[in-house]
């Protein structure tokens, strides 16, 4: 295995050297077969949490993995196939019967739930793919059985009950309205569902036998008609981003049980050489059932199993870009330990690397004062990945490409001047491993937070990233600067906690109401022990006194994103339902306000009105003031979603990202589960009964309903 961090980038980013060009020519050719033989080139390409490219691709969101499949030379003969696997918590409804709409929606986002039905489907079409070419025709096609129906005998998770919709949302509005339905009781659920169901092995290894028998009967036709031209290999590449790219490692695994058995442990299909070129992940983070929030358990839930996140030998060659400034809890990093791997770790958070940001978001990436696709992060570690996947010998080709799908590979030169002065003034960084390569440049992250505050919390809402964000979108601007005074808050915190120890708990709402719950008095004193060896671990950052290179400085303030700034897991569905909800809110608030004023214009004009007829109920004056602000944009401004994020107490921004690197032995792991394990139920209610008591201190509907439920 071999670590590094992230290498400049060259003014031509997608063009490989004169290295790169011989690499792939090499490997092109490598065990090529005769004149009468051929290779069938197949790509499937798994997407992160909430990526979607149907849906993200007009407005520039979509990620690198989508942006790669879109590159993928196919063939009409069917020599070169792509498959695309839509990231959890969105549609892919003929696929597997995942709608991406209220319940289901809720358990993908939350807990991966449909990630294990999305490996079913792409194990089918691996061996459709070999259908397809032989006989045009896929294998469910032949056996009229629908591919949702079939993946319901594979997987568990499509066919939990609780998911399955009675009816499909028509119009985008009706859809919010479905996913605003699913309240926290039921996300929990979710939660719990995907981590305890098991994934159904029995049923997925029946029926790849089945349809590999028929396969086989389709080569023996073939082979009877002698042919031509013959299959000689099979070479196969695969992509993911987040939970994409836990299912992309998975796949790699039970991609065995698709296959026959072949000498010197490769992998045969119907007697053809299977190739693994190539390997390409960004980021990992499998949070797959109970995510690593809950302190106690780290996510390898149902599909996510850690033996079936190994990356095996006859995968020829792994690339795994990793975030080095990601530090969400819910987004802990499995990194790739295996002696075929690479990983390059790239200054950004999650989708600073995988992709998935709209242009000018949060105040970044500007070019000339206008908002630029080229001018995202997350475009560098997509050239990358392009350069080495060719090298590798995958069918990727710009020059093939449609005008979009390339113009999407377009790096600003501004972003790459800036790039390459962070790598420059940040090669001190050293690390043996992962871990400590991250925390590395994790550190120089947290020295950046602390400039930006030294003059208050004034001098960060000032910065020019932070004015773009607010011309870009409100939201944004009060997220920025919320989630700043939340590190002001969590630096006090945490000073206060490490002074006075547990008597913090009297100074603090969450930790107090942890406390109170007598029953988990040991779980919670074990949770804060925790959280300040954190501080204390990442404090001789937060303290260092020497001047940060201005490279480093620009880097942070013109390109990496905030992504714990805008992540509600406690706040409202999503964007578009807080959207909504407030717009609800405001015609309820007008109704309102026109009964009051209409009762008080009554008992002005009649003395003995009011006697008789009781006011009907006043609005706050937090609710007024919303109102008036509404009225003055002529109904265009809503209020912001102000709270919401992870509890910067137990997991802020003064802490190490959580990793799990694969190279400590699983009995270690065990032991030290095992450990965290005797005080696991009292820790998750504690945490669960805490999160809720803060969410009933932040807003109120009408009827006294936390508006998030």
């Amino acid at each position: 295995m071999r670590i590094r961090s992230a290498p400049e980038c060259s003014s031509q980013p997608t063009n490989l050297s004169i290295q790169g060009r011989s690499d792939a020519l090499c490997n092109a050719l490598v065990g090529a077969t005769a004149q009468c033989e051929i290779d069938l080139h197949w790509g499937f390409f798994f997407d992160g949490t909430n990526n979607n490219l149907k849906r993200d691709a007009p407005d520039f969101t979509h990620s690198n993995v989508a942006r790669l499949h879109e590159v993928f030379s196919e063939t009409r003969d069917e020599t070169r196939l792509r498959r695309y696997i839509a990231g959890v918590g969105t549609e892919f409804n003929k696929q597997i019967g995942d709608r991406g709409q209220g319940a289901q929606q809720k358990a993908g986002l939350a807990a991966g739930w449909g990630g294990e039905a999305r490996l079913c489907w792409a194990l089918l079409k691996f061996l459709d793919n070999l259908s397809r070419f032989l006989c045009q025709r896929e294998l469910g096609e032949i056996l009229g059985q629908p591919d949702p129906t079939t993946v319901r005998t594979m997987a568990t998770d499509i066919g939990l009950p609780r998911y399955q919709l009675e009816q499909m949302a028509t119009d985008e509005a009706q859809a919010i309205r479905m996913l605003r339905s699913v309240g926290m009781a039921a996300s929990v659920a979710a939660t719990y569902d995907t981590a305890n169901a098991d994934p159904n092995h029995a049923g997925r290894r029946r029926v790849l036998a089945e349809r590999r028998m028929l396969l086989e009967k389709q080569m023996e036709q073939r082979h009877a008609a002698r042919i031509k031209p013959e299959i000689g290999r099979i070479r196969l590449s695969v992509f993911g981003f987040s939970r994409g790219a836990t299912e992309a490692r998975v796949f790699c695994n039970w991609l065995r049980e698709a296959c026959d058995p072949a000498p010197g442990g490769g992998l045969n299909l119907c007697g053809i050489p299977i190739e693994f070129d190539f390997l390409g992940i960004f980021d990992t983070v499998a949070s797959v059932g109970v995510a690593k929030i809950t302190t106690v358990f780290d996510g390898h839930g149902n599909y996510a199993q850690e033996a079936d996140l190994r990356i095996p030998d006859y995968v020829k060659r792994c690339l795994h870009l990793v975030a080095a400034h990601e530090v969400r809890a819910s987004f802990p990093l499995d990194t790739a330990w295996d002696s075929n791997c690479e990983e390059v770790v790239y200054p950004g958070v999650h989708s600073d690397v995988g992709g998935g940001y709209r242009p000018g978001e949060q105040g970044k990436g500007y070019v000339d004062g206008k908002a630029s696709d080229a001018a995202k992060l997350s475009q560098i570690p997509l050239a990358h990945m392009y350069r080495e996947a060719v090298k590798a010998g995958v069918p990727l080709d710009l020059d093939a490409a449609t005008d979009k799908a390339t113009a999407a590979f377009n790096i600003a030169p501004q972003l790459i001047a800036a790039f390459n002065g962070y790598v420059r003034a940040s090669q001190s960084v050293r690390g043996a491993s992962t871990r400590e390569l991250v925390q590395g440049h994790y550190g120089l992250f947290l020295r950046w937070r602390r400039l930006r505050m030294q003059d208050g919390a004034e001098l960060f809402a000032n910065q020019p990233f932070v004015a773009r964000a607010k011309a870009f979108k409100q939201q944004d601007y009060e997220d920025l600067v919320r989630a700043n005074r939340e590190l002001i808050s969590e630096w006090q915190f945490l000073v206060t906690l490490e002074r006075v120890g547990l008597a913090v708990a009297a100074q603090n709402v969450l930790v107090q109401t942890i406390l109170k719950l007598h029953a988990y008095r040991t779980a919670a004193t074990w949770v804060l022990q925790q959280r300040l060896r954190r501080w204390l671990e990442v404090k001789p950052y937060w303290n260092e006194t020497q001047p940060l290179d201005s490279r480093i400085v620009r880097l942070f303030d013109d390109y990496v994103h905030d992504s714990r700034a805008w992540f509600k897991v406690l706040g409202a569905a999503s964007e578009a339902a807080w959207i909504q909800e407030q717009g609800e809110r405001m015609v309820e608030l007008e109704r309102r306000d026109a009964a009051w004023q209409s009762w008080k214009q009554q008992a002005l004009r009649s003395p003995g009105f009011a006697a008789r007829s009781p006011p009907p109920p006043s609005i706050s004056a937090e609710d007024k003031q919303a109102l008036q602000a509404y009225r003055r944009s002529g109904g265009r401004d809503l209020p912001e979603e102000r709270s919401g994020r992870e509890p910067y107490e137990l997991f802020g921004f003064l802490r190490w990202r959580t990793s799990f690197p694969g190279g400590e032995s699983f009995r270690a792991r065990e032991r030290l589960q095992d450990e965290a394990r005797r005080a696991h139920e009292a820790a998750v209610q504690a945490h669960e009964a805490a999160a809720k008591a803060a969410i009933r201190n932040i807003r109120f509907g009408p009827n006294g309903v936390p508006l998030i439920l």
